[in-house]
């Protein structure tokens, strides 16, 4: 450990410390969302915990962490349930599904959302500014952004006039979603279809029935359970030879060809300042939720080299990240 890293440790201690003298006791905080556990736990705790260990919530001192995620859809409202009877001072949600179950079945404890819907159209939040309810936190929400992803592919592969649109049908603002994506990439000459992964299993077959259907590219609407397949959906791509487009940068980590969208990290981060004021005292009803203010473009030139493709300079240079 060098000076500065020893400094930092020692800052984090200390405010923990601090905290923990302050208020006289541990703040037990909740985490769920859907997802294997590994990816999951990737996902929905990192940044998170460090942010929360930045801000002087330690795990072992003076934070416990109560974790639940759901393999599947099924198991969310009883894991909910778990969580609301813990008697914990917040619970950090994960992903639109999450969230949706969460506050049916979660009345009084403050809920922070990290999620990629529309909380006001979704009926999560009343207001922006002040939501009123239990439930605030941060949404990676926006309505054009479909649109910029469709018009990158096809400036990246000029020839793509039809694109598959991969989607998880758990999404109860699918059709609405799809209708906007369609009428934003109408002027650009591209005809959309739908196709929908309910589950895992579901992916290669979905993908086979998309080679049949002769589309030329893939874009996937955000969805937890696709996040959390990314490796396999970008491999299946790339061996159907799918130029495609993400919205995680994760998903071009893993294989896939290129991603813009909200930068998660640092959504992620601004979950955890949420977390951090609820356990100092604040409201959430009174806690405006916050959108993305940081957007990023990451190409994966190995994954453009494997399918023929050349990314054009322009591109290459509005990118935050290129991975060689």
């Amino acid at each position: 450990m060098n000076r500065r890293q020893w400094l930092l440790a020692a800052g984090t201690l200390a405010a923990a410390q601090l905290i923990h003298a302050q208020t006289g006791r541990v703040a037990r905080v909740g985490i769920l969302t859907t997802g294997r556990a590994p990816a999951a736990e990737e996902w929905a705790r990192q940044p998170f915990r460090s942010k929360l260990q930045d801000l002087g919530w330690v795990e072992g001192r003076n934070l416990v962490v109560e974790r639940r995620f759901a393999a599947s859809a099924l198991e969310l409202p009883r894991m909910a349930r778990e969580l609301a009877g813990l008697g914990l001072d917040a619970i950090y949600v994960g992903g639109s599904p999450s969230l949706r179950v969460a506050i049916q079945e979660i009345k009084a404890t403050p809920i922070v959302m990290f999620t990629v819907g529309d909380p006001v159209a979704s009926g999560w939040v009343r207001n922006l500014a002040r939501p009123e309810g239990n439930v605030t936190g941060v949404a990676g929400f926006a309505r054009e952004l479909g649109g910029k992803r469709v018009s990158l592919l096809k400036e990246i592969v000029p020839t793509i006039k039809t694109l598959a649109v991969l989607s998880n049908p758990a999404n109860a603002r699918l059709a609405e979603i799809f209708q906007d994506l369609q009428e934003r990439t109408r002027a650009i000459g591209v005809t959309l279809r739908l196709f929908q992964v309910a589950s895992p299993g579901d992916i290669e077959p979905v993908f086979a029935e998309i080679q049949r259907a002769r589309m030329q590219g893939l874009v996937d609407i955000p969805d937890p359970m696709t996040f959390d397949q990314r490796k396999t959906i970008a491999d299946l791509a790339a061996r159907h030879r799918l130029p495609a487009i993400y919205e995680s940068g994760a998903f071009a980590e893993a294989g896939g060809l290129i991603a813009y969208g909200p930068d998660y990290q640092e959504l992620a981060r601004r979950a955890a300042v949420y977390v951090d004021k609820i356990l100092r005292g604040a409201k959430p009803g009174d806690l405006p939720v916050e959108f993305p203010t940081k957007f990023e473009l990451v190409v994966n030139l190995k994954a453009a080299r494997a399918l023929g493709v050349t990314v054009p300079q322009s591109v290459l240079l509005r990118a935050d990240r290129v991975i060689e």
